[in-house]
């Protein structure tokens, strides 16, 4: 099955990202800091919603914990942010550049569009929530690109693997394990975005991409977690 959505949900953000790369140009630097305070606010509010309903769903504060921790250290082990900083330092010359691509993975991933999109479409070949998530991409990408500049283009690739990987990942599993699967990655995730959100509004510098591992660990947390809760030998 083709993954329609998420091509026309990539293909939005590229175009977004060019557009409002042109008008950069045209943008002076107070109104740059003005939008980097707009997406900063649109971050700690998508992050805080994201948290909360992914809580209010069944997503564990446990697990939270656990992600976070073990994230935590892997990515600072690694040195994730500094190695991603300089590499994206090494390809462009805009201020702000890599920062502002971790900012925008995190709000083009991170959310129940763009994660029960991708299971939708899976299960049900429906790509409705795909095209709205596209839609809102594309006007976040236009804001995000005439402030950091065309390398936010490059967050589709990721945006394109993240979906992808949930699409397949869905013919897999079962519905109800997907769902307890998606509250802890949602609910890890709204956490990350609101440290992206602190550090866009210039009021804590956080490493980010140091904590991205998380992701990548609250699948497997809530595997063995779900594994361990269903276990009954009586």
């Amino acid at each position: 099955m083709i993954m329609l959505g998420t091509i026309v949900n990539v293909t939005a953000i590229i175009i977004g990202s060019c557009i409002g790369a042109c008008l950069k140009q045209k943008v002076s630097n107070n109104m740059q800091e003005t939008l980097f305070t707009a997406m900063g606010m649109c971050a700690l509010t998508v992050g805080i919603c994201a948290a909360v309903n992914a809580h209010s769903n069944g997503g564990s504060l446990v697990l939270l914990i656990v992600n976070m921790a073990i994230g935590s250290v892997c990515g600072s082990m690694l040195k994730l942010h500094d190695r991603f900083i300089a590499l994206t330092e090494r390809f462009s010359h805009a201020k702000g550049l890599g920062e502002g691509l971790v900012s925008a993975i995190l709000l083009f991933c991170i959310g129940t569009l763009s994660i029960v999109g991708p299971m939708q479409s899976a299960l049900n070949n429906d790509n409705t929530m795909l095209y709205t998530n596209a839609s809102l991409d594309f006007i976040t990408s236009i804001a995000l690109s005439a402030s950091f500049g065309i390398g936010i283009a490059l967050s589709a690739f990721t945006l394109f693997i993240f979906q992808g990987s949930i699409f397949t990942i869905s013919y897999i599993i079962s519905d109800t394990f997907a769902d307890y699967i998606l509250n802890n990655l949602t609910l890890t995730g709204g956490v990350l975005i609101i440290m992206s959100a602190l550090s866009l509004l210039k009021l804590k510098s956080i490493k980010t991409t140091d904590f991205l591992m998380a992701l990548f660990i609250s699948p497997i947390t809530s595997f063995i977690a779900q594994k361990i809760n269903s276990f009954n030998p009586f």
